[in-house]
């Protein structure tokens, strides 16, 4: 199998977490609500091949959420996902920014999330750091095969 150079930094990242979390993934549910080309539709694939049930929706429907034991929420509106049948051990990663009431949040309602058992990557202050990891290492990869490419010339 031909693997591609170089993977969507926040699809690495939500990946990163995933294993960190709910390792292996094997068999375990997957939400993703979003259709991004850099998010959603490469993290599909990556749970996939990690042997993950994966469901994605183009909208939030909350009653997908029970079911989940990774869910990464892209698309929405600000404060739209509360913690309301969220399955206990879950991890929600909120991948949706916004400028909402003089401040800046996410998809998902973190307050609302405050005592339940499980983990929230929240937006902003979670994915952040990690992206930019991502991001370093492809930057790595591409200056190394720049190098590689360069030598034989």
């Amino acid at each position: 199998m031909v693997e591609p150079r170089f993977l969507s930094c926040a699809a690495m990242a939500c990946m990163e977490v995933s294993q960190r979390y709910h390792s292996p993934l094997k068999n375990k549910s997957v939400l993703l609500v979003g259709d991004s080309f850099d998010v959603i539709k490469p993290l599909a694939l990556l749970y996939m091949r990690e042997g993950a049930r994966v469901t994605v929706l183009p909208d939030y429907d909350p009653s997908y959420l029970k079911d989940a034991d990774i869910a990464v929420i892209e698309k929405g509106g600000p404060l739209l996902v509360k913690n309301a049948g969220v399955k206990t051990g879950s991890l929600l990663i909120d991948a949706g920014f916004f400028w909402h009431n003089d401040h800046l949040c996410g998809n998902i309602d973190r307050d609302s999330f405050e005592n339940a058992k499980g983990h929230l990557l929240p937006s902003p202050g979670g994915m952040g750091p990690l992206l930019i990891a991502e991001l370093m290492a492809n930057l790595s990869r591409a200056a190394k095969q720049s190098k590689e490419g360069n030598d034989g010339e």
